[in-house]
């Protein structure tokens, strides 16, 4: 998980998704593993791009109002990631069994 957050911190949403999403599903499948969930986590990841100006064009509008400064961006953008990465692990699988995923 820890590769998904410093891509998706690094490059847009849609690359992060590009580069892990077909990274994921061959490990998967490897090992033995439904890739659906997976792939659905690694997407779903793709999208906490909360520390970084470069990670997202709002995090770049805030960063360039010089009202928030990097040090900043970085502490509150932390906390997000490892809340939003929580959340994934501990809902993802119980919304997947209830909508008939997993």
């Amino acid at each position: 998980m820890l590769h998904r957050h410093l891509i998706s911190e690094t490059t847009s949403n849609t690359a992060a998704a590009a580069v892990t999403v077909p990274i994921v599903v061959p490990l998967a499948i490897a090992a033995g593993i439904d890739p659906v969930i997976p792939a659905m986590a690694a997407a779903f990841g793709a999208s906490f791009g909360f520390m970084l100006p470069i990670s997202t064009p709002q995090n770049a509008i805030v960063y360039g109002s010089g009202c928030v400064s990097i040090a900043r961006m970085i502490r509150t953008g932390i906390s997000f990631d490892i809340i939003g990465g929580a959340l994934i692990v501990f809902f993802l699988p119980t919304v997947a069994t209830m909508v008939g995923i997993g």
